[in-house]
């Protein structure tokens, strides 16, 4: 994330995955475009109040481009919501508790203070997390207006 009074470089990132959420074990896991949080350069004189709105509406425009569910924290649910229906988007937010398959990449030090409470960890065989509460936009048709 840039912010024009910052110049010295961006002063935030967000952390995205490409993950897949395992359901019952009765269908083939689907994928989820993951968002973990917006970081933010504490040094950086910025305010991030437009941060949120901003990011999720590019995380919107990326699921639709790969027509990939998007997966964001809870806490956002309202917000992508508002979002969805600025847009006339023909699905609605929806809140789900849904497990997440980890796959190893090539035994890579894993680092997330969301997927599991290990933070930092060699990953060097499939895993799946505890249910984790998140809240999903999947992309579809715009909805009419006639």
């Amino acid at each position: 994330v840039s912010d024009p009074l910052w110049k010295h470089h961006p002063v935030g990132r967000a952390h995205w995955r490409l993950l897949w959420a395992v359901g019952d074990g009765k269908k083939s896991p689907e994928p989820r475009l993951w968002l973990e949080t917006v970081n933010v350069d504490f040094e950086a004189p910025v305010s991030t109040e437009n941060w949120e709105l901003s990011v999720l509406s590019h995380a919107m425009r990326k699921a639709d481009e790969m027509n990939v569910t998007l997966s964001v924290e809870s806490s956002l649910g309202d917000l992508l919501q508002r979002l969805i229906d600025h847009h006339a988007c023909s699905h609605d937010a929806v809140e789900v508790r849904e497990r997440i398959l980890l796959r190893p990449s090539k035994a890579i030090l894993e680092a997330s203070d969301y997927l599991s409470p290990k933070h930092d960890w060699v990953q060097d065989k499939d895993e799946v997390t505890d249910p984790l509460r998140r809240c999903l936009y999947k992309p579809g048709k715009k909805r009419s207006h006639i």
